[in-house]
Parts: C-alpha cells; sequence; structure tokens
C-alpha cells in the first residue's frame, strides 16, 4: 500500500469514526437536528474521499469515467449538508436563503447523473501522472467540460459564499465570536480549496487535487463547536434553563403539564405528568401535531390564533385549551404560554405549562378555593406593578411632602388635615403646574387608607374610545382586540384612593356612570351584566372652573356637586411668593445632589428677580428654571438665572402684586369666618394661621379688614 493509499483510508476512517459518533448523538437525542446533518456530512465526504481514492489510482479510463458522476454527486451531497448544519447552528434565521441553495443542489444532482460524465466532462481522454509530496500512483483525469459547467460552479459557489457569509456575521452580530470564527475558517477552506481544484482540473495550473482532505479540518472544527454547544447544553437545556428557573417553585409544588412545540406545532418535549395523565410515552409523541392529537376540534380555530399570535411576538398570557385522549376523560386545563427564542431575539419554541383544573375541583375544594385565591393576587399583583412602579417612581421624583410656610399654604395643609380623616370626596382645583397631585397624594397618605393602593388616572391623557375600559375594566371578547378580561383602575384602586386628575375632560356619557360609582360604589365592566363593587376614596382635580363650565353644560352639575363635597384650592406660586425661597431651597440641593456637585449659594438678588416674576407655569416651571439654572451655573460658583428663563411682563406682575393682596385679604376673612373671628387663643383665628396675634391685627389693619360687630377688634 502506497503512502497515498494510507493516509487517504486513514482519514476516511477518521471521518466515518466521526459520522458514528454524530449518528449516536442524533438518535439519543431527536430534537438535535445538527446532529443528524453532521452524520450526513461525514458520510457522504467519507464516500467522496474514497471514491477519489479509486478515480485517482485505477488505470483503467473507462472506470475512471463512470466514477465521476458518483464522485461529483457525493461532492454536492457533501456540501448540501454542510449548509444544513450551518443553518440549523446558525439559528436557522436565513431559512429561505437555506431552501434556495438545497433546491439549487437539488437540482444539479438531477442533472449530474443525466449525463454519462456527470455535469463536469462532455468526454474524458485519458490521465496525466502526476505526484503529490513524492507520492507516486496518481492519476489526474483529462477530459473536455461541458460549456455550462463553469456558470453552474460559479453560481453554486456564490451561493455558498453568500449563505455562509450571512451565517457568520449574524454569529458575529449576536455575540458569538467563536462560531462566527468557525463558519468563517469554513468559508475560506472551502472556497480556497475548491477554486484551486477547479484550476488543477481543467489544466489552468499543475498541481495536486486537495478538496477530499480540506473537509478533515472543516469536520474537526464543526466537531469542537458542537462540542462546546453541548457543554454548555445550547440545544435544549439552555432554552429550557430560564423557563425552568421562573416556574420553579411552581413545578416543585404543583402538577403541571409541561409540553415543548416547534413553530410547526410538533411536540419536542413532554414532561412525566403529561405521559402519566394520558398514558403516552414521549417518544411516540416527539414529532406529532400537538393540536391534531391532544385539542378537540371545536378548540383548532383558536389553538391556530394563538400561534399566529405568538409568531407574531404579540402576548399570550393565559389560554384554556381541553386536554383529550380517546379512552380517557378529558382534561380541562388553563394554559400558560411561554416563547422560547434564540440570541437574536427570534422566537424559536414554545413551551406550554398547564394546570388541571378539572383535578383540582374534584380532587378537593379547599384546595381550589386557595389556589383561585392566588391566582387572582397573581394578576392583581401583575396589572398593579406597572402602576406601583410609576407611582414610586414618581414619589421619588418629586417627594411625598408638599413646601410652603405662606398663609396660603397653611390653609391649604390645614384644609388637609381636616378631610384626610374621612371619606369624603375632594374635589382640589387650581391651575396647571401648582401641585394638585401633591395634595391628593398627601391627603392618601394622611388617611387612614395610606398603607392601601394610590391609582392615578388622567382623564385628559387617555384616548375617548379607550377610557370606559381603563377606568372599569372589560371582560373578554367585549372589543375587537380584548383578548382576556383586564381589571380598571377602581378596581385596582379597591380599599384605597383612586386620584382622577383633569376630571374636567371626561366624556359626558362616562359622568353618569361615575356618578354612580360615587353614590352606589358599584359598576359593569366593559361588555359584562355583572356589577363589581368596590371600596374606593375619590379624588378628582381639575385646572377648570368646574362650576362655570358646569353651568355652561360641559360638566354634569349633579356630578360637580357630588365631587367637591370638600373642595381645595391650591393657589398659583405668583400669590404665595413667600414660599419661593424655600422652593428654591428645595429644588437647588435636589438637583445639585443629582449632579454630584455642592450645593450652589444664591444671591439676595436672585431671589428677588425669582419672586418677581409671574410664574405662569408655576412651580412645576419654578422646578424646570432651577434645574436648568443648576446645569448652567456649575462653573460660576453661585446660582445664576438668566433672562431667558424669565420673561418679564411688567403689567402682569402689577396685576397679579394686585391679586395677591385681594386673595391674602380673602383666606384671612375665610379664617376668622370660620372661627368666629376668634383672634387669639385656643382653636382662633391667629392659632390655624400660625402667626401671633399682633401679627395679624396688624395685616388686618394693613388689608383693611373690620366687624364692627364684633367688639374684640
Amino acid at each position: 500500500m502506497s503512502l497515498y493509499h494510507f493516509v487517504s483510508y486513514a482519514i476516511i476512517g477518521i471521518i466515518f469514526g466521526f459520522s458514528g459518533g454524530q449518528l449516536f448523538l442524533f438518535l439519543s437525542n431527536r430534537i438535535r437536528w445538527p446532529h443528524l446533518f453532521m452524520t450526513i456530512l461525514g458520510l457522504s465526504s467519507s464516500l467522496f474521499l474514497g471514491l477519489s481514492v479509486a478515480a485517482h489510482t485505477t488505470q483503467e479510463l473507462e472506470t475512471a469515467g463512470e466514477l465521476i458522476p458518483f464522485q461529483t454527486g457525493s461532492f454536492l451531497v457533501t456540501l448540501a449538508s454542510l449548509i444544513a448544519v450551518i443553518h440549523f447552528l446558525g439559528d436557522k434565521k436565513r431559512k429561505n436563503l437555506f431552501l434556495a441553495f438545497l433546491l439549487f443542489t437539488g437540482a444539479l444532482l438531477i442533472a449530474n447523473f443525466s449525463f454519462p460524465y456527470g455535469i463536469i466532462y462532455e468526454s474524458v481522454d485519458g490521465f496525466r501522472n502526476i505526484s503529490v509530496l513524492g507520492w507516486d500512483g496518481y492519476n489526474l483525469l483529462l477530459g473536455t467540460t461541458h460549456s455550462f459547467y463553469f456558470p453552474l460552479a460559479l453560481a453554486l459557489y456564490g451561493f455558498f459564499v453568500l449563505f455562509v457569509s450571512l451565517n457568520t456575521y449574524d454569529r458575529f452580530k449576536a455575540g458569538n465570536r467563536f462560531r462566527a470564527f468557525t463558519f468563517g475558517s469554513i468559508l475560506l477552506i472551502y472556497v480556497i480549496s475548491n477554486v484551486y481544484d477547479t484550476f488543477v482540473d481543467q489544466g489552468i495550473i499543475e498541481g495536486a487535487l486537495f478538496t477530499e482532505y480540506m473537509m478533515l479540518p472543516i469536520i474537526l472544527a464543526l466537531s469542537a463547536d458542537v462540542y462546546l454547544e453541548l457543554q454548555e447544553g445550547r440545544f435544549f437545556t439552555v432554552r429550557y434553563k430560564e423557563v425552568q428557573k421562573n416556574f420553579l417553585t411552581l413545578i416543585e409544588n404543583v402538577e403541571l403539564f409541561v409540553v415543548g412545540i416547534d413553530l410547526g406545532g410538533n411536540i419536542t418535549y413532554v414532561n412525566k405528568f403529561f405521559e402519566q395523565k394520558l398514558s403516552v410515552k414521549s417518544k411516540e409523541l416527539i414529532g406529532n401535531k400537538f393540536f391534531e392529537r391532544f385539542i378537540n376540534a371545536a378548540d383548532h380555530q383558536e389553538y391556530k390564533e394563538v400561534m399566529q399570535s405568538l409568531k407574531q411576538d404579540r402576548e399570550i398570557k393565559k389560554v384554556d385549551f381541553q386536554l383529550r385522549k380517546e379512552g380517557i376523560d378529558p382534561y380541562q386545563v388553563s394554559w400558560s404560554i411561554v416563547p422560547i427564542k434564540s440570541d437574536s431575539g427570534e422566537i424559536t419554541e414554545i413551551l406550554g405549562v398547564g394546570t388541571d383544573i378539572t383535578e383540582q375541583i374534584q380532587a378537593n375544594s379547599k384546595l381550589t378555593e386557595a389556589n383561585s385565591k392566588l391566582q387572582k393576587l397573581a394578576r392583581q399583583l401583575e396589572d398593579e406593578n406597572s402602576y406601583l412602579k410609576m407611582n414610586l417612581k414618581e414619589i421619588n421624583l418629586q417627594g411625598s411632602n408638599m413646601i410652603g410656610n405662606s398663609i396660603t399654604m397653611k390653609y391649604v395643609f390645614h384644609s388637609i388635615d381636616e378631610v384626610a380623616k374621612t371619606e369624603s370626596t375632594v374635589l382640589i382645583e387650581g391651575e396647571t403646574g401648582v401641585g394638585k397631585e401633591l395634595v391628593a397624594r398627601l391627603i392618601h397618605d394622611k388617611s387612614n387608607r395610606f398603607d392601601k393602593p394610590f391609582i392615578k388616572v388622567n382623564c385628559g391623557a387617555l384616548p375617548k374610545d379607550l377610557i370606559e375600559s381603563e377606568l372599569f375594566g372589560h371582560v373578554k371578547g367585549a372589543f375587537t382586540g380584548a383578548l382576556s378580561s383586564r381589571k380598571g383602575r377602581f378596581e385596582l384602586a379597591d380599599g384605597g384612593t383612586i386620584f382622577l386628575d383633569e376630571i374636567g375632560e371626561l366624556p359626558l356619557e362616562l359622568q353618569a356612570k361615575l356618578l354612580r360609582v360615587l353614590e352606589n360604589s358599584e359598576f359593569n365592566p366593559v361588555g359584562s351584566e355583572r356589577l363589581k363593587r368596590v371600596d374606593v376614596r375619590v379624588v378628582a382635580a381639575t385646572n377648570r372652573n368646574l362650576k362655570k363650565f358646569a353651568s355652561q353644560g360641559g360638566f354634569r352639575s349633579d356630578l360637580y356637586y357630588r365631587l367637591s363635597v370638600f373642595p381645595i384650592t391650591v393657589p398659583p406660586l405668583r400669590n404665595r411668593i413667600d414660599d419661593i425661597p424655600l422652593l428654591v431651597e428645595h429644588f437647588l440641593i435636589s438637583y445639585c445632589k443629582k449632579l454630584n456637585i455642592d450645593t450652589l449659594p444664591v444671591n439676595v438678588s436672585t431671589i428677588k428677580k425669582l419672586q418677581s416674576y409671574s410664574w405662569p407655569g408655576n412651580v412645576r416651571e419654578l422646578k424646570n428654571v432651577i434645574e436648568r439654572s443648576v446645569i448652567s451655573s456649575m462653573n460660576r460658583g453661585r446660582l445664576f438665572v438668566d433672562k431667558v428663563s424669565l420673561k418679564e411682563d411688567h403689567l402682569q406682575k402689577d396685576r397679579e402684586r394686585k391679586t395677591l393682596i385681594e386673595v391674602e385679604r380673602e383666606y384671612i376673612v375665610s379664617i376668622l369666618n370660620e372661627t368666629g373671628w376668634k383672634i387669639s387663643g385656643k382653636g382662633s383665628a391667629s392659632s390655624i394661621l400660625d402667626i401671633n396675634e399682633a401679627t395679624l391685627r396688624s395685616k388686618m389693619k394693613r388689608l383693611g379688614i373690620s366687624n364692627s360687630g364684633i367688639k374684640s377688634i
């Protein structure tokens, strides 16, 4: 035996052994399709090398010619199986290109066996004896090629280069550098070897053929890649590791049906509980259509819609399907659908986790009741999660305490303390940006409901066609797109407080339903005739003159009077300029801390400048001005407020200064009326306003407040 034969047969043995190992892995793990194609790859490349040895060493021209179609055919099968391996290792992203390549290769394979000497040679002329690294007895076949051979070869190589290049890019982009390197190496080795062999075969250059030997490093590279995949458990266990983690507690404590399904609806996995309940073996089910085998015909259409929704990446939380098998009573199962995604974010499989509702009801009524409460709590927590996160975020950003030491704000705080512990409905009035939501939060925090939900609804921000569903919820199928039932904000606020901001924007047709909730604490979800009762305290807010708006027909008068049981008016910032230094200090400390700098000092002139401004945007505008000023003052050593931030309007300023006097006088008179014009002592006007008696009398004299009928004045 020559050295050439020895090396060739040794390589054939190595590749053939590799094929046996891949076949074993495929048989023991049926869903690992790359093992099947790597088995075919090894067998076809072994056959290709064996035929090459026979063709290169025979001295019979006729025998060599007969071997050519089979040698070319095994090469095409090797190329197709290599592409299939890359396709499945690359997460099957380029499906259309993969199928096109297979169709093209299949057409070439058919054409290859349609000609006596395959698609390469039109005729064979003889041999050319060459030497390979000193190995004698190596023949290179001479002949005339078909005219279409080069275009076909270029198209084949072009397909191959495009497909492998795209998969290499996909793996590199997904962060799998090792696989990208493997694919890139395969591309480089295969293209160089085949282009080189084509030139040698056509007599363009002198040399030996190396294609058959290049499969060995390619197979070794793929083997290393797959070995690492198996070590990391990427084909099945890792894809379900996250699912197992999320459902570990549930699976350990409750018996569940668990089934894996690919995008074609074929079963890829069932657990032991599934096998026991339906008296089947998992090996019998792998590859079967799940809905044809276990779902009632009446549910087929709904099942297909669920699968289609998942393919379009639409969220499906819960769905009920009856699980049946001939000879066994059907099970009513509530399924949780968990999509399994690849590294690139594409859904590759679906995991269904089903609870046997029927068995729970029949086996233990107490367990059913406890499970129902648990599911209700889980759904409530899920629904409330986003609202609670949003509320916590707003509390962290805004703070839960209002700031103010002016007379007008003291009256607001006094009103909050009076109404907080009651169950009365509160209407908060005031301009945009004065802090109406902070008042609502303070009322809730000081109430007996402080440890219950605080749910905010902006009536002006919700679309008119969705606001009823948002407030009162809906049942499954109530309208197009209602794939499941959903709780409304009133139900989420049960036991707590609901804050209806911009209540004046609520559509008239919904005002009657809101009035019913206020009077009877009950409502109907959209699409349901079943009444739901809630225990909710309502706090509303508006920047409109709601009474005037009601008289004009834009708001129901009966609803207005029901909401304004206890009205609180939050003054605009221009009417509480004494609070501006406190607010500036609060916002200044907050934003300096956020920017990780020392608190900037503030000049008296800056405070006066801020107090002389009319603040049409109120506290919210002041907050934004301070934030902008802190950013622009980081390198100045003190707080600097530029003229662009404050656009002075002297006419407006004079008008608001006059309004301040009127408002201060109005508040003092209202407190005096409330206390029976008692100036000093417990429960007097001076104690409520938190000023001493002499200061109050001085303000009354300055503002022209008197009551000739009261001798104590």
